[in-house]
C-alpha cells in the first residue's frame, strides 16, 4: 500500500493474544475462569434449562471467542454489556466488539496529538480509485454488462 500513515502500520493486534503465552493447563484455566465470569452474566436473563452437554458446548464457544482476552477485561465487557442492554442477552461477538472497541480507544489516546490546525491532505479522485482497485473493489457501472 502507499501513502499509509506510519501510525497505521504499527496498529496492535485485534486481541493481546494472551493464550499464547500461556501453557497448555494455564489455557485450560483461563478458559475455565471466563467460562465462570460468562455463566455469572447469563444467569441474570433467562433462558430454558440447558443440558450439561449443551451447557458445556455454549460456554466453550464463548471462550473461543474470549480466551485472548483477560479475565478482568472480560469480566468489565460483560458488565459493561449488561449495564447497557439488561433485557437484551449477549452473545461473544457483542462481548468482543466492547473488548475491541477499549483495545483501540487505548492504542489512539496513545497516539501523539496532531498539530493545532493540522489537517490530513484531502484524499484526490484519483487516489480514491488507486485505492478502491487496491482493496479490489470494482463498481458495476449503471447501464454496462455485467
Amino acid at each position: 500500500m502507499t501513502n499509509v500513515p506510519a501510525h497505521v502500520t504499527k496498529l496492535p493486534t485485534p486481541t493481546p493474544r494472551l493464550t499464547q503465552s500461556l501453557s497448555p493447563h494455564e489455557v485450560e484455566d483461563h478458559r475455565a475462569r471466563i467460562a465462570f465470569e460468562v455463566e455469572i452474566v447469563l444467569q441474570g436473563y433467562w433462558q430454558a434449562p440447558l443440558s450439561p452437554e449443551m451447557k458445556g458446548a455454549v460456554l466453550a464457544d464463548w471462550c473461543d471467542d474470549l480466551e485472548d482476552w483477560p479475565q478482568d477485561q472480560v469480566r468489565a465487557a460483560l458488565r459493561e454489556w449488561r449495564s447497557r442492554n439488561p433485557s437484551k442477552r449477549p452473545n461473544p461477538g457483542h462481548i468482543s466488539e466492547i473488548l475491541k472497541l477499549w483495545r483501540g480507544r487505548e492504542y489512539a489516546s496513545s497516539l501523539p496529538p496532531k498539530a493545532e490546525g493540522a489537517r490530513d491532505a484531502p484524499c484526490t479522485k484519483e487516489r480514491a480509485k488507486e485505492i478502491m482497485e487496491e482493496v479490489g473493489f470494482r463498481p458495476r457501472k449503471f447501464g454496462g454488462s455485467k
